[in-house]
């Protein structure tokens, strides 16, 4: 099977940074950008072979350089994607090694068994844990050898380069938990050293909130964590997902939204977090939600006003679809309007459904809310247990300032009874919908919300 490349390139990103702006993003996250000179099943730039060079393919040191300033022009701040795991074998290092010993080379392949939790697990065998760390992630990227002192420095050296050649802001970290976690430990204490104000998250993508939580400062943890603040919140995203598509039982539908975050005692910041609703390996929001605009109004209220640092996926703004592949390759399409030719154009607005511009309009207005009222999606989150598929919670910035969010998980329209809430409520005498009409709603009357609807309220 062969993916053929496809795509726009960093000159034209550099075009669009003003529509993320307007948008509300605050942060620009790329796939990897660096050469990936493969010839299958990589044109995603997850097997890189030269860690000092821009793919020519998407342009130049000095394109991504202007990128970045095109970007701190407009107030938004740039993630690299880096993989220290693993290169491509077509990477320099792996084809003419400097020496033996950069990279796990046993008598015969061997793959990871992805079983993040055997780093974790006090009964796990040795073996288990070895394979975990030192199996190949694929037959075609061969896994750094970090216990090798010339591999960490290396890698060490990349990161540090790029942060001080391009003066970007920092990393996600591609595969966290497959490499060495004392190696990482050491590798983000290094970067902050160098760069105190360097911003980095890791993917970890892992069953079981416990097994998250391992990888970031908190409670005391099998492995080494050392600087990371910051991972993917794949619980979140099922928690999310499940609220949207199931209904309330004890732990389950909107109760397991409610009982996810019940669990943030295990992380020292759960705002550091990197939440989401989808993203490059798996199947589209729009998908999944079936297309329900209602639905996927509801999970991007419920991304954009609970704790954590919210990640929009390019596209979900107009409902792009998607899915298939191993991992989600279908979702992996063109931005429209990126294209000479386009007859929809996402950035001018040109051509959009009804639907599509309406989403978009949500979408902006939603993000550019939350980007302008810092204590909304800073402030302390408190939220009450879900009763008969409605949940609510409140978030309190530090200077008094409070919001109200609402969410009907019911399969039909649900009167809500304000009083249960009255603690929260009783230093405001109304609430005005974020988004909705410009009239306050007062609080001693019942809300009226539709099947899987939601609403954000300023109080007052």
């Amino acid at each position: 099977r062969v993916f053929f490349r496809h795509g726009g390139d960093l000159a034209g990103v550099t075009q669009h940074v003003d529509y993320l702006a307007g948008l509300g993003a605050t942060t620009l996250w790329l796939n990897p950008v660096l050469a990936n000179d493969q010839p299958y099943e990589s044109y995603h730039g997850y097997a890189v072979t030269d860690h000092y060079r821009i793919d020519p393919r998407l342009g130049s040191v000095v394109d991504y350089r202007q990128l970045v300033e095109r970007a701190h022009g407009e107030g938004l701040k740039v993630l690299m994607d880096i993989v220290p795991n693993h290169a491509g074998d077509r990477h320099f290092l792996y084809a003419d090694a400097p020496a033996p010993g950069w990279f796990h080379e046993p008598d015969t392949f061997t793959r990871s068994n992805f079983r993040i939790p055997s780093l974790l697990d006090p009964h796990a065998a040795p073996e288990d844990r070895r394979q975990m760390l030192d199996g190949w992630f694929d037959k075609h990227m061969p896994d750094f050898d970090q216990s090798n002192p010339h591999v960490r420095r290396y890698l060490t050296q990349v990161a540090l380069w790029w942060l001080g050649h391009s003066g970007h802001d920092g990393y996600r970290v591609d595969t966290y938990p497959y490499s060495d976690p004392d190696f990482m430990a050491e590798w983000s204490a290094e970067i902050l050293a160098n760069f105190p104000a360097a911003a980095f998250f890791g993917e970890v993508w892992v069953d079981g909130l416990p097994n998250q939580a391992a990888f970031v400062p908190g409670v005391e943890s099998p492995v080494a964590v050392g600087a990371n603040p910051a991972v993917t919140d794949f619980q979140l995203y099922s928690a999310i997902h499940e609220a949207i598509g199931q209904q309330q039982s004890w732990s389950g539908g909107v109760g397991t939204l409610w009982l996810t975050l019940t669990q943030d005692w295990l992380y020292r910041d759960p705002n550091a977090l990197v939440t989401f609703l989808d993203n490059h390996d798996l199947t589209r929001v729009a998908t999944a939600m079936g297309g329900d605009t209602t639905k996927l109004k509801s999970a991007l209220t419920l991304l954009l006003t609970l704790r954590g640092t919210p990640m929009l996926y390019y596209g979900t703004e107009i409902g792009i679809e998607g899915s298939g592949g191993g991992f989600g390759e279908g979702g992996r399409k063109d931005m429209p309007g990126g294209w000479p030719g386009d007859e929809v154009d996402a950035f001018t607005g040109e051509g959009l459904s009804p639907k599509q511009a309406g989403l978009q309009r949500f979408t902006r207005r939603l993000a550019t809310y939350r980007r302008d009222h810092p204590g909304m999606a800073l402030g302390e989150l408190t939220h009450y247990v879900p009763v008969d598929g409605v949940y609510v919670y409140f978030r309190t910035a530090d200077d008094g300032q409070r919001w109200m969010v609402v969410y009907n998980s019911n399969d039909a329209a649900a009167e809500i009874d304000l009083s249960r809430y009255a603690s929260m409520l009783s230093d405001f005498a109304s609430a005005r919908p974020v988004l909705g009409p410009d009239a306050d709603h007062p609080l001693e009357a019942r809300l009226r919300l539709g099947a899987k609807q939601s609403e954000v309220y300023e109080l007052r």
